[in-house]
């Protein structure tokens, strides 16, 4: 079964809930979505035109982290396909099965939910633009083939491997609002796998600005990209790639 939406979740623990959930209203430009759940624990991130596909989460326990879900009319059929590729089932109940990929990162199948109306990038006030548009999986070099590969059997995408770069892609079906990218860190052998966002812009400075002004403070710079930190903690990078494309 063809995945037919991906959503991308940013959970914060409950004491930082609020102002994490704030900071990427802020960032991305959308409204919010009334809480669901029993304990009024999701919403959703609704864009002003197409489908929504970004989440945030209150959580109990641990640190500010992102994950992903996988959206399929026959969300079972998913969840099997990943239960047959190694990833460990902590979950299940009506219309979800949530996971863990053989490398640890949390990730859960679910019903068909959005889709396809991929919303376009947000112009500011000065003329830049800038979208979330990416999902960054940061993979120990221990367990990096093994994960990469991992993911693109689950999704159907096609991997595009250099084995000389640090970075490989899945190439995303045409109108799924996120690209997957795959890291290879340095982190020490057995280290869980961690995933963070990335925006594409057409300025780099004049989005770092933005995202200052609205409580993110600059962490250091790569190669094309910055890495940031929100208000409640958690990484993620404003990169130098078109927003209208991703490339």
């Amino acid at each position: 079964m063809a995945v037919q939406w991906v959503t991308g979740f940013f959970d914060f623990p409950a004491p930082g809930f609020e102002t994490g959930r704030d900071f990427w209203l802020g960032v991305t430009g959308y409204e919010l979505s009334p809480p669901r759940g029993p304990r009024a624990d999701f919403a959703t991130l609704l864009p002003g035109e197409g489908d929504p596909y970004l989440r945030v989460q209150r959580t109990y326990g641990g640190h500010a982290r992102c994950h992903l879900d996988f959206h399929a009319t026959d969300w079972a059929d998913l969840a099997a396909r990943a239960d047959g590729l190694g990833a460990r089932r902590e979950l299940t109940e009506e219309g979800l099965a949530v996971f863990a990929s053989p490398g640890g990162l949390p990730f859960c199948v679910s019903g068909k939910d959005g889709g396809p109306a991929r919303p376009l990038a947000m112009r500011w006030p000065g003329g830049s633009v800038s979208r979330v548009d990416q999902f960054c999986l940061d993979i120990p070099a221990d367990a990096y083939e093994a994960e990469c590969r991992f993911w693109a059997d689950l999704t159907g995408w096609e991997l595009r491997d250099d084995p000389e770069a640090e970075f490989w892609h899945l190439t995303r079906p045409a109108g799924m609002p996120l690209r997957l990218l795959l890291q290879s860190t340095g982190d020490p052998p057995g280290t869980t796998v961690r995933a963070h966002a990335d925006l594409a812009c057409s300025g780099v400075d004049a989005e770092v600005a933005r995202h200052e002004q609205l409580g993110a403070t600059w962490s250091h710079n790569g190669d094309g990209w910055i890495t940031m930190r929100d208000p409640a903690g958690l990484a993620y990078c404003i990169t130098e790639r078109k927003p209208g494309t991703g490339t």
